[in-house]
C-alpha cells in the first residue's frame, strides 16, 4: 500500500528536477573500472549500464515515512556536481571550478561515481554544485538535506560556512533560509569531506582501504564522501514537524511526534486502510501516545497489510489551535516475540510460531 502523499511526491519529483553545474570541467563523468586496480578486471551490472548522468539519479521521495503535500515540494540534487580530492590544510574552493565531476550519490569508490582513479586517493575531498531555489514564498522555508555522508562533512552555502556533521550512517539537515544568504538562483553548495575509513577511530564495518587493490575475505572497499540522496524541501515558516517515531503491535499504533522548534503542541492523527476511514485521535508532542485500531489488518510475510495515516501540528493560539504542518505515513501491526515448547524455543509472529531458516544473505552492489 502506497500512501497517497508519498505516490504523489515520488512522481512529482521527476518534474522538480532541476540543478546545473554553471560552468564547464575539465573531466566529465564516466564509469570507472569495477574490479582490482591493474587487474582489467570489470563487474557491470544490467542497472549499473541503465545510469545515465543528465537525467536524475535515484529520483525517488527519500523519506517515505515522511512525507509532505507535493504542494509544499521538494528538489531533488542528486546528479553531475564537480569534484576534487584535497588535503587537510588546502582552503575551500569558493567560486572556482573543480577539476572533475562526480555522480551523486555514488560514494568515491563506486564504479558509477566516475570519479575514482587509483593510485590518485585522499581522505580529504570537495564536492561543489550550483543550484536556483524553487522555494521563495514567505510562508516557506528551505531545508537541505544529507541521506548519508561518510564521515565528517562540512557544508558551505554562499560562502557562509552551514556547519559539521560528524557520522556516516546518518541523515542530517541545515535550515537555508535561517542564515539569510540563500539566493532565488545561482547558488553555489560546497561539501568537505574527510573519511579516515579503517584508519581512523570512528564506526566504519568492514571498510578498508586495503580492499581498493587487495579485494577478498569479509572486507569492502571504503564508501567515502555523499553516498545518499541529497535534496531541498520546503516547510512552514516558524514551526514544523521534523520526526516521527512510529511503533505498532496487534492491537494500537504508538506515536511520538517531533518539531521544531521543540514547543508544546497537540498532534492529530488521521488513519486509514485502503482508502477508508479508520480511527483518529490526538496526543501531546514530543511524548508517546496511543491509538487503538479496530478489527485490525495484521502484517505477515503472506498478508503485508499497511495503514496510512497523517500527522497534522496544531500550535495553541487566542481562538484554540491552529494547524501549521501537515506530514504522511504508514505502519504495519505485528508482533514478534518468542514460544518455548518443552526446551525448544521459536520466534513468533503475531504470536504464531514461526520457522527462522537464519541464512545470511550478504551482498555488495559492485556498481554503486
Amino acid at each position: 500500500m502506497l500512501s497517497p502523499f508519498l505516490f504523489l511526491a515520488a512522481v512529482y519529483a521527476h518534474t522538480v528536477h532541476k540543478h546545473s553545474i554553471e560552468h564547464a570541467t575539465s573531466t566529465q563523468w564516466k564509469r570507472t573500472m569495477c574490479g582490482t586496480p591493474g587487474s582489467g578486471a570489470d563487474i557491470i551490472t544490467a542497472w549499473g549500464q541503465t545510469v545515465d548522468p543528465d537525467k536524475p539519479v535515484l529520483p525517488e521521495y527519500p523519506r517515505p515515512q515522511m512525507t509532505r503535500d507535493p504542494n509544499s515540494t521538494y528538489l531533488n540534487l542528486n546528479g553531475l556536481w564537480e569534484f576534487q580530492l584535497a588535503g587537510p590544510t588546502d582552503p575551500v574552493p569558493f567560486g572556482q571550478t573543480l577539476n572533475q565531476t562526480i555522480l551523486v550519490p555514488f560514494p568515491l569508490e563506486a564504479c558509477l561515481s566516475g570519479a575514482f582513479a587509483w593510485p590518485s586517493y585522499s581522505k580529504w575531498m570537495f564536492y561543489r554544485v550550483m543550484f536556483d531555489n524553487p522555494f521563495s514564498s514567505s510562508t516557506q522555508s528551505t531545508l537541505l538535506h544529507f541521506g548519508a555522508v561518510d564521515w565528517n562533512s562540512t557544508v558551505y552555502l554562499n560562502g557562509v560556512r552551514l556547519g559539521t556533521h560528524v557520522g556516516g550512517f546518518d541523515g542530517f539537515f541545515y535550515d537555508l533560509s535561517a542564515g539569510g544568504n540563500l539566493k532565488a538562483t545561482s547558488n553555489e553548495l560546497i561539501v568537505q569531506v574527510y573519511d579516515p575509513s579503517d584508519s581512523g577511530y570512528q564506526p566504519n564495518g568492514k571498510q578498508r582501504i586495503s580492499a581498493i587493490t587487495n579485494p577478498g575475505g569479509d572486507t569492502y572497499t571504503p564508501s567515502s564522501g555523499i553516498w545518499q540522496t541529497v535534496w531541498l524541501e520546503a516547510v512552514p515558516v516558524g514551526y514544523y514537524i521534523t520526526n516521527l517515531k512510529i511503533r505498532a503491535d496487534m492491537e494500537a499504533l504508538y506515536l511520538t511526534v517531533e518539531t521544531f522548534p521543540p514547543t508544546a503542541g497537540l498532534a492529530f492523527v488521521n488513519v486509514t486502510f485502503g482508502g477508508q476511514p479508520v480511527t483518529t485521535g490526538q496526543g501531546d508532542t514530543f511524548s508517546e501516545f496511543s491509538l487503538a485500531i479496530p478489527n485490525p489488518h495484521l502484517w505477515s510475510a503472506l498478508t503485508p497489510s499497511l495503514y496510512d495515516f497523517t500527522v497534522t501540528f496544531r500550535t495553541p493560539a487566542a481562538s484554540g489551535y491552529i494547524d501549521v504542518d501537515t506530514v504522511g505515513s504508514y505502519f504495519g501491526m505485528r508482533k514478534v516475540g518468542t514460544m518455548t515448547n518443552g526446551n525448544v524455543t521459536r520466534p513468533t509472529l503475531n504470536d504464531q510460531p514461526l520457522f527462522l531458516a537464519a541464512w545470511l544473505d550478504q551482498s555488495w552492489w559492485p556498481d554503486g
